[in-house]
């Protein structure tokens, strides 16, 4: 199951933040818990999706390595059919874009240990 507040991806909306996880019922039916999931990339957009018995492909994010990877295969791609899909270029783009972050708040913590 996964967490409020961790980023995954949805096959569905793609880069997402699982906002909340309600028990939403229908009449007198037993509640069923959903995942609320907003998405990073389409500030509008958002969807429900049953945490058991979804439909949808759910997943942690690619690491970065795999992401540096994608960079460069895609980066020498020129025929738009072998580019790579919207949701997924920006997966590749988020993951590395916090690994620069990670890397340079490191970098700052260690320069503040040394003074």
């Amino acid at each position: 199951m996964f967490e409020k507040n961790q980023v995954i991806y949805s096959e569905g909306i793609g880069v997402c933040k699982v906002a909340d996880t309600p028990m939403l019922s229908a009449g007198k039916k037993e509640g069923v818990r959903y995942y609320l999931l907003r998405s990073l990339q389409d500030q509008k957009r958002t969807s429900y999706i049953p945490v058991d018995h979804h439909n949808v492909t759910l997943r942690e994010l690619i690491s970065p390595e795999q992401a540096k990877e994608m960079d460069r295969t895609y980066a020498r791609k020129d025929e738009e059919e072998d580019k790579l899909p919207a949701h997924r270029r920006f997966e590749v783009e988020y993951v590395l874009s916090h690994l620069e972050q990670d890397e340079a708040e490191k970098k700052g913590s260690r320069t503040k240990r040394r003074s």
